[in-house]
């Protein structure tokens, strides 16, 4: 009966996580299917699907920065910085094709040492004067953390809920001690390589490798994972240049009409092309290169006497000078068997191997919105196979509000299902954590952005975090 009351329990929890899983990505397709819908419509002849190319590619890389000093005369009281590195690559061709991902961040702190209670970086006797006069002239001395009338938790040294004389001798014992900065940081590398069985098709062979690396790591934590998959994502980015393009020529009365279909099309081909422009041209190679985009648009008809002066300049403008967010269309799911190669500790044993599913999706509505998600569920090789299963949810969410603003959001959601006993008996079949995140991104000038993040942390049984953030990031490319 106790095992029927388990399962029943298990199942219900597993419902109720289950509808927060797919509860924001519904919401999000909703109102994005609603905004395009109540958006004025939109007079460009072509659509994201539209574009189809035999060599489909992307890369970013950008770098998030933030700094914070202060010092009293000679003395730093407060020194914290935050470094992210954010890099990605992404090829689709037939029959190969790839990708790679890199996140890395590294957080400094300056650490004052306990006692330090005037927060001028070290322990001294103006500290143990600030001591003596809590412990005997307040009274603070046996006091316990239930009085609050009394207890203060920065003299309580040992963290025992309790100011005695054992607070006093860790505060004797720090005396001369300085702060210190600490450094941490982490690191996450995937990669996927694909082979396509042969051109035409959409039924392909993998192979995933992660790298995790932390401060706390003795050496890296690395897995592979071989299978196969059915399914190819396009990158339409070049597409939604072109459409941007045509939209400030229409602007500027450079043109006369929208483009056809396809001349739109051929139009976001030649910004693809602009590596084989570089290649043959050189540091010259944009004149070229701006030469062939205005010849798609002569032949199209709508300018039959070519750009103007203030047309080329638009299309620069649109290229190096603002931001097209990536746009992808397509889904894939693949199956396959994850093996840990090495274990962060050394003395941890490697994991089980184990069956690894997953799903990937990526969809534009319009040309100012984009959602894009994955789900991926593991389960060990084991005699727990099927009963202990980590599920991961993934949504994102991109919305162009103007040339020069975004916003994203995005939302994930891990489930970890196994057997762990909890106090009074019986067994919980679930952990869950959740990180949802809403960005405003600020586009400044060229390659410089300023941007507002608010991002809020719940891991069942524990309180909720927040944090607000401003940061300045540059994009390499």
């Amino acid at each position: 009966m106790q095992n029927i009351k388990c399962k029943a329990q298990s199942i219900n929890s597993l419902i109720h996580f289950s509808f927060y899983t797919l509860h924001f990505a519904l919401c999000t397709f909703l109102v994005s299917l609603l905004v395009s819908f109540s958006e004025p419509a939109l007079a460009q002849n072509a659509s994201v699907h539209d574009y189809t190319v035999p060599v489909s590619s992307a890369k970013n890389l950008q770098f998030d920065f933030a700094f914070t000093y202060s010092a009293t005369g000679s003395t730093v009281t407060s020194k914290n910085g935050n470094l992210v590195l954010f890099y990605k690559k992404f090829y689709d061709s037939l029959p190969f094709a790839y990708s790679f991902d890199l996140n890395g961040s590294a957080l400094l702190n300056r650490l004052n040492p306990e006692g330090d209670f005037n927060q001028n970086g070290r322990v001294d006797p103006p500290d143990a004067a600030l001591m003596a006069n809590y412990l005997y002239l307040s009274g603070g001395l046996g006091s316990r953390r239930t009085d609050t009338a009394r207890y203060n938790a920065a003299f309580d040294l040992n963290r025992d809920g309790t100011i005695d004389s054992t607070d006093v001798a860790t505060f004797l014992r720090s005396l001369g001690e300085k702060a210190k900065d600490d450094l941490t940081y982490n690191s996450l590398f995937s990669s996927r390589g694909k082979k396509y069985f042969h051109n035409g098709s959409k039924f392909f062979g993998f192979g995933d490798f992660t790298l995790r690396y932390s401060d706390t790591f003795d050496r890296p934590d690395t897995d592979v994972t071989p299978g196969l998959g059915y399914g190819r994502f396009i990158s339409a980015t070049p597409l939604a240049k072109a459409v941007r393009i045509e939209e400030f020529l229409l602007k500027e009365k450079a043109i006369a009409d929208h483009l056809p279909k396809e001349s739109l099309v051929e139009l976001g081909h030649v910004i693809q092309r602009e590596g084989e422009f570089k290649e043959r041209y050189g540091s010259t190679y944009r004149k070229w290169w701006f030469e062939a985009m205005e010849q798609v648009i002569v032949s199209s008809g709508v300018a039959p006497n070519g750009l103007e002066a203030g047309g080329i300049l638009r299309i620069n403008e649109v290229l190096f000078e603002q931001r097209v967010n990536e746009r992808y269309y397509g889904w894939e799911a693949s199956v396959g068997v994850n093996f840990q190669v090495t274990s962060p500790l050394r003395a941890q044993s490697r994991r089980d191997p184990g069956a690894a599913i997953g799903i990937r999706y990526a969809r534009p509505i319009g040309w100012k919105h984009q959602v894009s998600g994955r789900v991926d569920l593991s389960s060990p090789f084991t005699e727990r196979f099927g009963k202990d299963n980590k599920l991961t949810f993934t949504e994102d969410y991109i919305y162009e509000v103007s040339n020069r603003i975004d916003f994203i959001l995005r939302d994930a959601l891990a489930i970890d299902i196994r057997d762990i006993a909890v106090p009074g008996g019986g067994l919980d079949k679930h952990l869950v954590s959740n990180v949802l995140s809403a960005s405003f991104i600020f586009f400044i000038e060229n390659k410089t952005n300023f941007s507002l993040n608010a991002q809020f942390d719940k891991v069942e049984g524990r309180p909720l975090l927040q944090s607000f953030s401003g940061t300045l990031n540059y994009r390499i490319f």
